[in-house]
């Protein structure tokens, strides 16, 4: 036996026979929309969440690459600004040695074409005068031509003249080392122009 009749009930007495009215059916009808209508705007919200997400991080990814792209161009900029001067000291402790052994090689280079065209004559040499014993070793070894060397104080220590019967060359291993060292610093300052303006 139950308790349940010592117990007021407060609950309505639900009619069997009208489960299957139109009034049921509209209901489910409007849940099943509104169910429908619920998921379709959380569809879509879900949807322009993602979309919103994908927008931000696509930016700072963008943002991100640029900032990369400006501190190498930026860390390059700096880096042949600071490799000028020690380039610059390198030319400078290096050229004049390369350059005595340039005029060397150089002037022997030439006196060979030279002698080629023209055999019969002699060559005259003109250096400087601090440049004259060098000279004069190299034409030491070859007696049998014919070499005249001359001073000239004009000249600087890497310049020669040879001369010869209508031939004539100028030797200036000084321009030439002038003009390394003006184009390293015209690469830098190239360099350093691309990368301030990226």
């Amino acid at each position: 036996m139950t308790l349940a009749h010592l117990y007021d009930e407060f609950q309505e007495e639900l009619e069997t026979d009208g489960m299957n009215s139109p009034q049921l059916a509209t209901t489910a009808e409007e849940n099943l929309q509104a169910f429908e209508n619920g998921y379709q705007s959380g569809w879509q919200d879900a949807t322009t969440a993602h979309g919103a997400e994908q927008e931000r991080v696509l930016a700072e990814l963008t943002q991100n690459f640029q900032d990369m792209q400006f501190t190498y161009h930026e860390a390059r900029s700096k880096l042949l600004v600071s490799l000028r001067p020690i380039a610059t000291a390198m030319l400078e402790k290096l050229l004049p040695g390369v350059s005595r052994e340039a005029l060397r090689s150089n002037l022997i280079e030439q006196i060979s074409e030279v002698l080629a065209q023209s055999t019969e004559d002699s060559i005259e040499i003109n250096v400087a005068p601090e440049s004259l014993s060098a000279v004069q070793g190299i034409v030491d070894n070859q007696k049998d031509l014919p070499f005249t060397i001359k001073e000239n104080a004009d000249l600087g220590s890497a310049q020669a003249d040879l001369r010869s019967s209508g031939l004539e060359r100028h030797i200036d291993i000084d321009d030439m080392c002038e003009r390394i060292t003006q184009t390293l610093s015209a690469f830098v300052e190239q360099s350093g122009s691309e990368a301030s303006y990226g």
